[in-house]
């Protein structure tokens, strides 16, 4: 049989010994919209992949006020500029996210001839069965399933060249400060969380009570969303020893990524995932100063409860024919899943990786803080790292593992990696 083969590899012209052509790589095309801690994500899980990539940068027209449902896989969302740049050769991986993205990784998926694989980030606007993997993260309220990747931490990963270079470049003027540099991360109003003067006040007044405790100095860092009436607040509370930063559309001067590197403790406002995931993954102590929740108008507050009703997970596992009927409503476009923040304070806490920021004020256990060596709130646990797990689910939408393969395999959607 042996002799037959190769004989039959000869008479077309392929040596039996000839080793077979390695497969081109599959093509991946990144989606990205305004949202910048959304187009971190999928930069980072594009790079986890390890694939080669191209970034498709998409504005869009006023259609995008509709639900997708009502205009089928189409371009009609995205402005003509735009479009003109959706162009063969067509991908074999799209990685997406945002509502308004949907249509358009449907409709690159039909020119493909539905050869590419649809890889969705985030909140749900679909019936997750009409995607080759569903990647969410823990503030959302969204049901497990077979195509269902559950992250434990949003994929956000500071470039650690950009901090160890801004680090290096800031401590020369920060080091007359005494340690510990305490780091306050600033967000702004968003949904129902309220930043305002008052509560400006009251984080100042916390963090200082930190610093007259403890010692050490206050760096303070706010951002793009940061109200100026808090700012005001913020700027007139500081200590003598200390840096204020008003964030400016000139990025050039903007030490995040220093304060990054040199912080020796963390204090974030709970309305900025995106502050709140990079400062855990720098493994050092990190407070959460939750913010106040504005009270709803009635609408919201009924569509709250509905939500509650028909999509929250226990909701989901415990009655099947409503988990059905709210299903069909977000397929519809007349419901979505809830977004939660508070689902991912909880996660962060449970794995000992933050605290409250009222859990710092009261007694501290036995210990010394590295940077003063006076006592202090202490971290031990490392921030999950699950790369290498999604980028094994994601890779084997296309490549199926070889038979011998002995990675480790990526965790199901009810069992995340640790």
């Amino acid at each position: 049989m042996q002799a037959g083969a190769r004989h039959g590899l000869e008479a077309i012209g392929v040596s039996a010994s000839a080793k077979p052509r390695a497969r081109p790589l599959p093509h991946v095309w990144v989606l990205t919209t305004e949202l910048v801690g959304d187009n971190a994500q999928m930069l980072a899980i594009a790079d986890a992949v390890g694939w080669p990539y191209e970034v498709k940068h998409l504005t869009f027209s006023g259609l995008n006020r509709f639900h997708f449902r009502f205009l089928g896989p189409s371009l009609h969302k995205v402005d003509p500029e735009t479009a003109s740049t959706l162009t063969p050769p067509w991908p074999d991986l799209i990685l997406a996210t945002a509502r308004r993205c949907t249509p358009v990784a449907f409709w690159l998926r039909e020119q493909s001839g539905g050869r590419a694989k649809i890889v969705f980030v985030g909140q749900m606007w679909a019936d997750p069965q009409r995607f080759d993997l569903f990647v969410t993260t823990p503030q959302y309220h969204q049901p497990s399933g077979p195509n269902v990747y559950p992250l434990q931490l949003p994929m956000l990963f500071p470039n650690p060249d950009k901090v160890r270079s801004a680090a290096t470049s800031w401590e020369p003027h920060l080091k007359h400060l005494p340690r510990p540099w305490i780091v306050v991360f600033v967000g702004g109003p968003t949904g129902p969380h309220v930043l305002n003067p008052s509560v400006a006040r009251d984080l100042m007044d916390q963090s200082m009570a930190l610093v007259e405790r403890d010692g050490g100095s206050l760096l303070v860092s706010t951002s793009r969303r940061t109200p100026d009436a808090v700012c005001e607040i913020l700027e007139q509370s500081m200590p003598k020893n200390g840096l204020f930063y008003r964030w400016t559309s000139d990025s050039r001067g903007n030490p995040f990524h220093a304060l990054l590197g040199l912080g020796d403790r963390f204090v974030v406002t709970g309305d900025s995932m995106s502050m709140l995931v990079e400062a855990v993954r720098q493994g050092k102590p990190l407070a959460i100063f939750q913010l106040p929740l504005r009270r709803r108008k009635w609408l919201k507050r009924l569509r709250n409860r509905l939500r509650d009703t028909l999509l929250s997970p226990q909701a989901i596992a415990r009655h099947q024919r409503r988990a059905r009927v709210g299903i069909g409503l977000v397929n519809l476009g007349l419901l979505s899943y809830r977004r939660d923040f508070s689902m991912l304070y909880q996660g962060l806490i449970e794995r000992d990786l933050a605290q409250p920021l009222e859990q710092w004020l009261g007694p501290q256990p036995a210990g010394d803080d590295e940077a003063s060596g006076r006592s202090g709130p202490t971290r031990t646990t490392a921030a999950p790292d699950e790369r290498s797990h999604l980028r094994a689910r994601i890779r084997a939408l296309i490549e199926p593992p070889p038979a011998d393969d002995t990675a480790e395999a990526a965790p199901s959607a009810d069992q995340p990696a640790e």
